[in-house]
């Protein structure tokens, strides 16, 4: 939906879809809040903390990379282990997906 424009609707159309559950970000996803410094990646369903920057680019990750999210869509992943510096043969193993 990136280039798709926004198209206003009337309460009484939007009221005629049907709710369901919050959508998450998908494993793989780095993630952030504005009201939060760090960065988290999604990884089994869960969001871990990213501790430092060297871990960070350890995993190949890249800040144009992160999106930013409100706090409450961040609550949406309960808080996993923090990803930790790995050697390079296992890091790949300890989160589920590539980045998105």
């Amino acid at each position: 939906f990136l280039n798709d424009p926004i198209v206003r609707q009337t309460p009484e159309a939007l009221a005629a879809y049907p709710t369901g559950e919050p959508v998450r970000f998908p494993d793989g996803t780095l993630v952030k809040s504005p009201d939060h410094p760090g960065v988290f990646v999604i990884s089994g369903g869960l969001r871990r903390p990213i501790p430092t920057e060297e871990v960070f680019y350890a995993y190949g990750y890249g800040f144009d990379k992160v999106l930013s999210t409100s706090s409450r869509t961040l609550g949406l992943h309960d808080v996993g282990d923090a990803l930790l510096l790995l050697p390079e043969s296992e890091r790949q193993a300890s989160v589920s997906a590539e980045v998105r």
